[in-house]
């Protein structure tokens, strides 16, 4: 039968054979003398404090379970595979060097690069021709012949620099996978690039948007230009044409300036812009002389006017923004001024004299009749027949 409690001091001769049975509590220091070799077993009662040196060699197979806290200094040699899952907790200090090996990931790096798969087409191009990003620029060798394609606009009114991204040098920082708890105190200069639509909040905004007004902090840049100008600068002592012709333009930047300037180009909610041409002058690549509407319009057949309305010229510039009234691209709901004529009368007319003094029936009539062109009238008369809202 062993002994209940150990003896105050070791034996200064130690038994010849072990005990068959290891003793119930351990003694209150260790040996001066360690074993020769392991026991063959570990202690069923963990130390309460680690050693304090790490073992000369490690164990052969690895514990079932972490270490609740890690070692105060790293090991040696690195370990042949690494784990199957990351720590929870972080390092508190980095790496003195970077891995040798980087880590894989299931989800790809987003990077800035040209649209190669985006086809576009030009006014003047042939129809059956589309551009692409690498056919547009492979003939561009200056970087002035670079900057003046990517300001070109294709057949949607996109700037070609909004598909070509490298090569028109607008690349800008990927958006962070985690938004940030607090908002940016102003809104950043230049849009995030990415691919996918932005998540709209679960609740709307509690604070209501501030009243229609010019973002004069907001920076504008223009070709012609060396330094940025704003809203107030911009249409200092401008004329009401004046106005209405800057509001359309466009800066190297993308930013049209009547959204940056609201208050200005009167495109604050509920206000109606007016309809009617402008005296913008137009340069296209096919001309080397200005047109403005009333000579790009001058005795043009309906179709040429439809089809001059989509023209756009070298500063990008589309004519039917300029050209409301000729165009009939006026946001209020009126009748257009454009005169068209039927197969059966040699002279043209227009809605006013086509609706002068006549009933209810004939306007229904009337409305329904086609031009030589193959448009209804009421294609013209919207207001007359009806056609607003």
């Amino acid at each position: 039968i062993p002994s209940t409690l150990p003896s105050s001091a070791p034996t200064m001769v130690p038994s010849i054979f072990p005990s068959s049975a290891p003793s119930m509590l351990p003694s209150s220091s260790p040996t001066l003398i360690p074993s020769a070799s392991p026991s063959s077993a570990p202690t069923m009662i963990p130390s309460t404090l680690p050693s304090s040196a790490p073992t000369m060699v490690p164990s052969i197979f690895p514990s079932s379970a972490p270490s609740m806290l890690p070692s105060s200094s790293p090991t040696l040699i690195p370990s042949a595979s690494p784990s199957s899952a990351p720590t929870t907790i972080p390092s508190s200090l980095p790496s003195s060097s970077p891995t040798m090996i980087p880590s894989t990931s299931n989800v790809p790096s987003l990077e800035c690069q040209d649209d190669k798969l985006q086809e576009f087409q030009f006014l003047w191009s042939n129809k059956e021709y589309t551009h692409t990003c690498g056919t547009l620029f492979q003939t561009a060798i200056t970087p002035k012949q670079i900057r003046t394609r990517c300001k070109m606009v294709d057949l949607n009114g996109v700037l070609v620099k909004n598909y070509c991204f490298q090569t028109c040098n607008i690349c800008t920082s990927q958006p962070s996978l985690n938004p940030s708890k607090f908002p940016s105190s102003g809104p950043s200069s230049h849009p995030s690039r990415s691919h996918h639509p932005t998540l709209s909040a679960q609740s709307p905004s509690m604070i209501p948007t501030s009243q229609c007004h010019d973002k004069n902090l907001q920076e504008l840049w223009f070709s012609w230009s060396t330094s940025p100008t704003n809203c107030s600068i911009f249409f200092k002592s401008a004329t009401p044409q004046q106005i209405r012709n800057r509001c359309k333009l466009v800066d190297t930047n993308g930013l049209v300036v009547k959204n940056v300037c609201a208050k200005t180009c009167s495109t604050c909610p509920g206000t109606k812009p007016s309809c009617e041409n402008t005296n913008q002058k137009f340069l296209f690549p096919w001309n080397s002389k200005k047109l403005n509407c009333k000579k790009l319009f001058k005795s043009a057949s309906q179709d040429v006017i439809a089809k001059r309305c989509k023209f756009v010229d070298k500063k990008g510039l589309l004519v039917k923004d300029f050209c409301k009234e000729t165009c009939d691209s006026c946001d209020e709901c009126k009748d257009s001024g454009v005169k068209f004529k039927f197969p059966w009368n040699s002279k043209k007319t227009t809605c006013k004299k086509l609706f002068k003094s006549v009933g209810e029936k004939k306007k229904k009539n009337r409305c329904k009749f086609v031009d030589e062109n193959g448009l209804e009238v009421r294609k013209y008369c919207r207001l007359t027949c009806g056609l607003c809202n």
